[in-house]
């Protein structure tokens, strides 16, 4: 997860029993100045927008429910 200063970096799926019922590791890196934004945090974001725009990636509207992709 990113914002504009902060950047969340974990093996946690985002569902409820996750975080109860196993472990995992997180790591919170912000800006030392809340109103900056953190270098970091938009490194990733571009990272994330270049994976997501991708050529290699597919729209899930492709897809049915059980991932076989629609002709």
């Amino acid at each position: 997860m990113v914002t504009d200063n902060t950047a969340y970096i974990g093996t946690s799926n985002w569902v409820g029993d996750y975080f109860i019922a196993t472990a995992g590791i997180g790591m919170v890196i912000k800006s030392a100045e809340s109103n900056q934004n953190s270098k970091i945090a938009q490194d990733l974001n571009e990272i994330f927008l270049r994976d997501w725009n991708s050529n290699y990636t597919t729209s899930v509207n492709d897809y049915d429910n059980y991932g076989n992709f629609l002709q």
